[in-house]
């Protein structure tokens, strides 16, 4: 896609995201632990333990890039995490990430968002919008990197905005951890402005 990622990650059930038919994912060199597969309907989890990180072969014109996925959450499995990268180095520990993670506290419970970047290594803690995600409910989960702002939004509506210089250019990507087929991701997308909307149309 010459203007961005699109991905409803087709393909037959246990796959790897890598190896998916028109696969654009090459696995992160200081991420290869774990497995993220597709589950043969729309969807792409964490399939074995490790913490695995794809990143896509699209090449940004620009630093101004948005990211996002539809999740989908039917249990609790502690430190099950899916994951959104934007800025990421495909070669270092660069970028800004923003995990979805399970805390175990289960439906209603504390499990969410939480926004990192790491430069070479070194990670901060940027913010952990206060927002209650509740089981078998598809949410779209959006990381937008336009200019110094970096913005997280919730079903089209922006939960928290930072201003930071460090990460100015990078791939986007995706990741996971743990070993869990209670949450999924579907509707990948990614381009150069901000996406917004609640898309949930292809699954």
């Amino acid at each position: 896609m010459a203007n961005g990622v699109t991905d409803y990650f087709v393909g037959t059930n246990g796959t790897a995201l890598d190896a998916i038919p028109s696969s654009a994912w090459t696995r992160h060199p200081l991420y290869t632990g774990g497995t993220l597969s597709v589950d043969g309907s729309g969807g792409v989890y964490s399939s074995a333990s490790g913490q695995p990180f794809y990143y896509n072969s699209w090449q940004p014109p620009t630093g101004n890039q948005s990211v996002k996925f539809d999740i989908f959450w039917t249990s609790s499995v502690f430190s099950a995490q899916l994951t959104l990268l934007a800025r990421f180095s495909p070669t270092a520990n660069t970028g800004y990430i923003l995990f979805w993670n399970d805390d175990g506290t289960g439906s209603g419970g504390t499990s969410g968002l939480i926004l990192y970047k790491g430069v070479a290594g070194s990670f901060t803690y940027l913010g952990n919008p206060p927002i209650t995600f509740v089981f078998n409910t598809f949410y779209t989960i959006e990381l937008s990197c336009i200019g110094t702002t970096i913005s997280v939004l919730v079903n089209g509506v922006v939960v928290l905005s930072v201003n930071d210089s460090s990460i100015a250019t990078g791939v986007v990507g995706i990741g996971g951890q743990a070993n869990s087929s209670s949450l999924k991701a579907h509707n990948y997308y990614a381009t150069t402005s901000n996406i917004g909307g609640h898309f949930q149309t292809h699954y």
